[in-house]
């Protein structure tokens, strides 16, 4: 068990590990409707992707792995090259001006420290349009409360996860181990509080920042199983 690489060096094995967000498909997809300028940011193997391209040909997808997108365009052949994008957030110049909605399923921006969520947030809000909306999921701080240096979990019948914290930096990583496998691969996160990504929002120059539990606008509470965010430009 000598090898350990991320996750996103495998989409088969991120497909197998990672499920979403129970109704997190169902919810974008309907959100992204009849929209003329839609950005999906990391868009992955196409779960959401997929479904939302089936009722909006006009989405864009951008996702910094090809090995990713790779696999996206074998399962889901009829999603044209020109909808995606390989990029790296960070780097890469949105139109300003432009979006109607943006959005991040999945915890996407819990890959990211606090500054640079709030140097992607400054672009997401000049990409969007007057009006325009960004709506994303944070990972729940309170399912895995990192009081503990390192948390054991079985996902499914062929990955054993382990959770290690890094609580004073607010850094987690997650090690799967496969079955019969010589391998390990990892996924790297940041976390954050309520208050926290509030504070974010609003630093970044968003003019309606409303925070919910869930993707009903569920009241948030600490058996919320995510941070659903929908942040304005006015």
């Amino acid at each position: 068990m000598s090898f350990c690489s991320s996750i996103y060096s495998f989409g088969d094995k991120y497909d197998e590990t990672y499920f979403g967000f129970y109704g997190d498909s169902d919810f974008y997809t309907k959100k992204s409707m009849g929209k003329e300028k839609v950005l999906y940011l990391g868009v992955g193997t196409g779960r959401i992707f997929s479904k939302i391209y089936n009722r909006n040909k006009k989405i864009i997808g951008l996702d910094v792995s090809k090995k990713m997108l790779g696999m996206l365009r074998e399962k889901f052949p009829q999603i044209k090259a020109e909808n995606l994008v390989v990029a790296d957030i960070r780097n890469y110049k949105f139109k300003e001006n432009y979006f109607e909605i943006i959005i991040a399923p999945y915890a996407f921006f819990n890959f990211f420290s606090y500054d640079d969520n709030l140097i992607l947030l400054k672009k997401m809000k000049k990409s969007l349009k007057k009006n325009g909306v960004l709506i994303t999921d944070y990972l729940s701080p309170f399912l895995n409360p990192p009081f503990n240096k390192t948390k054991e979990i079985i996902k499914n019948g062929s990955a054993k996860t382990t959770i290690e914290y890094d609580f004073l930096n607010q850094e987690f990583t997650e090690f799967n181990t496969y079955k019969n496998k010589n391998y390990r691969t990892k996924l790297h996160n940041f976390y954050f509080y309520p208050q926290e990504i509030h504070r974010i929002f609003t630093e970044a120059g968003f003019d309606s920042v409303e925070i919910f539990g869930g993707y009903k606008y569920n009241k948030l509470s600490t058996k919320s199983k995510l941070v659903l965010v929908e942040a304005r430009k006015l």
